[in-house]
């Protein structure tokens, strides 16, 4: 099981989908029942500063599901470019 502070580094979308689910202004970790509001709690590096600039964590929340989409993607361009050297 990936801990909750490493889903920015290892985690991938569709096993972030699979554990997490949005509830209300956090999400909820389907394994623990633990509900998280800041995405600070999944390892991803917030100042103070950003929190106080924002001040919506969904807002936050919605960024790193971004993020990890992003990284998704990126991932799977990698392995399709990686396939067509192999050819």
């Amino acid at each position: 099981m990936i801990k909750v502070k490493d889903v920015a580094k290892t985690m991938t979308l569709k096993d972030f989908q699979k554990r997490f689910t949005q509830e209300n202004q956090g999400i909820k970790d389907n394994l623990t029942r633990k509900i998280y509001f800041c995405i600070y709690d999944f390892g991803f590096k917030v100042s103070q500063e950003d929190c106080l600039e924002v001040r919506d964590c969904k807002e936050c929340m919605n960024e790193a599901i971004e993020y990890l989409k992003f990284r998704n993607n990126s991932r799977e361009n990698k392995k399709y470019e990686q396939s067509s050297f192999d050819r």
